[in-house]
């Protein structure tokens, strides 16, 4: 069979033929003209950072937490963040050891060893692509804390046959919902099985908004300790003086308000 491309050449491009289109295609993510309004909003606000009263960030956070139904939502900045933020609300010992699937993107694994966690690899389903609870039964020993289901392409995992398996190892659940913004899944949306879940907001995932991520939890202390880790592990009071105090490390993981100005897509 022979394929001709839209020009009618039946050569290919790089023979000299045409391009099988001749027109590019749309950005992606496409942007509305208010969501462009919006972020001209933030620009002439002359507050473009949550950290000295931006108030878009929190109101993002807001509607994403009321859209998972979960108590909080911490926005960083990209997914790998929330990874990082999410393994270290787990609490666990140095050394231990979490289990995610062979086709998870580099960052479930690069984001354990940053939080000082082992990871070991589980196979996949070869026919839904998802993590394969057989598999990680197998791998458990006396050093595995953590399950880390990776929501590929959309796809949920077998969330009921892994959570049953958590608890009955008493393994803390992560969910890394990257490329799954609440697919539905037993009658749940994935990011509300497990202590708490990491999203991607990067340019190709279904919200986006150019980098970020968001963590979502229940946890309450969670928040306390990922706000610190965000912002150079330092909290402000709220005087005009600006008193500071730094209780530990960070990373630096805050968001800008320009980036995060239109939440609209996130309806509860």
């Amino acid at each position: 069979m022979t394929i001709v491309p839209e020009t009618g050449s039946p050569r290919l491009a790089l023979h000299g033929g045409g391009p099988v289109r001749a027109e590019r295609k749309p950005a992606n993510p496409l942007i509305s003209d208010a969501a462009k309004s919006e972020v001209v909003e933030v620009l002439e606000s002359g507050t473009l950072a949550q950290f000295y009263g931006g108030t878009r960030v929190r109101r993002f956070e807001s509607a994403y937490a009321s859209r998972f139904q979960r108590k909080h939502a911490i926005a960083v900045s990209s997914g790998t963040a929330a990874l990082h933020l999410a393994y270290l609300a787990a609490r666990l010992p140095s050394g231990s050891e979490a289990l995610l699937p062979a086709n998870a993107y580099v960052s479930a694994a690069s984001a354990m060893i940053q939080a000082e966690i082992v990871p070991v690899v589980v196979d996949i389903d070869p026919l839904t692509g998802a993590m394969d609870p057989e598999d990680c039964a197998r791998k458990i020993n006396d050093r595995t804390r953590m399950l880390v289901p990776v929501h590929m392409y959309g796809q949920p995992c077998p969330m009921p046959e892994l959570t049953t398996l958590a608890s009955r190892h008493g393994l803390v659940i992560i969910e890394d919902c990257g490329q799954s913004h609440g697919a539905p899944s037993a009658g749940r949306l994935t990011g509300t099985f497990g202590l708490a879940a990491a999203f991607s907001l990067c340019c190709r995932k279904h919200i986006a908004v150019g980098e970020g991520g968001m963590v979502i939890t229940d946890d309450d202390a969670s928040p306390k300790r990922s706000a610190r880790w965000r912002t150079r592990a330092r909290g402000r009071t709220g005087s005009t003086t600006g008193r500071w105090a730094t209780a530990t490390t960070s990373r630096r993981y805050r968001r800008c308000s320009a980036c995060t100005s239109s939440p609209g897509s996130m309806k509860s």
